[in-house]
């Protein structure tokens, strides 16, 4: 549209003192019939700027929020745990992913990303995609000794703060209590199979034949999700917690083989049929009923 120029008139000055901050340049030309340009230049001679917060409120109501399944990634499939793949999930990002929410000055930042070697990358890429699509990317490594690393990620605010209500926010040294509670009882073992491929180590002694379970965690780690299961199972536990050069370190462990073999076989039970998971951890289980076990069958 072509506007002819046209002196401001001490109403329309007035208009645009008390209006701009609100209504920003674009409404405040359509209500003048003046171009974008020349709302810009007086309101710049006049010292007057847009609020950032009003600014903020009309490109949400410019741009409405997405329905879930707008996303790439449907929160209520995480919500509403109705898959295994999501339950699994939960539980790897409960030992290994991040959630990140933040806020910049001119935008916000929320997403999910689990970042790890890449041979398990492919592996946790193959699940996660029954839930979704998750973006994926190599990234090079950031110190010298290090390796690439596979990145999984999705950009979801509902994901995100539905995450942080859970405990995912400060997951470092909070129990997993509350995310637990809405996993239904037949997708428990998907959960803690998460837990364990992430956070989890099987070590087998193979001149020796004995084993030990570890799961580690930040120094400060709750462990009360996990030791209500253990004690419900009858699962002698210890815990420790470590400090040295490299860093501090709590860590969960039971190491007699009727205990590890109640929670393996809870934990990895039925992946022949299923295939959700690590492989090289599931070989492990294996590993421990070959040899400490002996020919026992799963």
């Amino acid at each position: 549209m072509n506007y002819k120029f046209r002196k401001w008139e001490p109403k329309d000055i007035n208009f645009l003192i008390k209006n701009y901050t609100l209504l920003g340049p674009e409404k405040c030309a359509g209500l003048l019939n003046r171009s974008k340009s020349s709302i810009c230049t007086k309101a710049f001679e006049l010292g007057i700027k847009v609020n950032i917060k009003d600014k903020t409120r009309r490109f949400i109501e410019h741009f409405p929020q997405k329905n879930n399944n707008e996303y790439n990634v449907n929160p209520d499939t995480f919500i509403s745990v109705s898959i295994p793949e999501s339950a699994y999930l939960l539980g790897f990002i409960w030992a290994d992913g991040c959630v990140v929410k933040k806020q910049y000055k001119n935008r916000k930042e929320n997403k999910i990303v689990i970042a790890n070697k890449i041979e398990d990358s492919e592996e946790i890429k193959l699940i996660a995609q029954k839930t979704g699509d998750w973006k994926f990317h190599i990234k090079p490594p950031q110190k010298m000794g290090h390796k690439h690393q596979g990145v999984i990620q999705t950009s979801n605010k509902i994901l995100v703060e539905y995450l942080i209500s859970k405990g995912y926010g400060s997951k470092s040294f909070d129990s997993a209590d509350k995310i637990l509670e809405t996993i239904p009882e037949n997708f428990l073992h998907y959960w803690f199979r998460g837990l364990l491929d992430g956070d989890g180590c099987i070590y087998v002694n193979y001149k020796k034949k004995c084993a030990k379970v570890t799961i580690t965690s930040a120094l400060d780690q709750n462990w009360k999700y996990l030791e209500d299961l253990l004690i419900k199972m009858k699962i002698t536990y210890y815990i420790r917690k470590i400090k040295n050069n490299i860093g501090c370190i709590s860590q969960l462990f039971f190491s007699r083989k009727s205990d590890i073999s109640k929670f393996l076989d809870f934990v990895y039970g039925r992946y022949e049929n299923d295939k959700i998971g690590l492989s090289r951890k599931y070989k492990k289980y294996m590993d421990f009923i070959s040899v400490v076990l002996g020919s026992k069958s799963t």
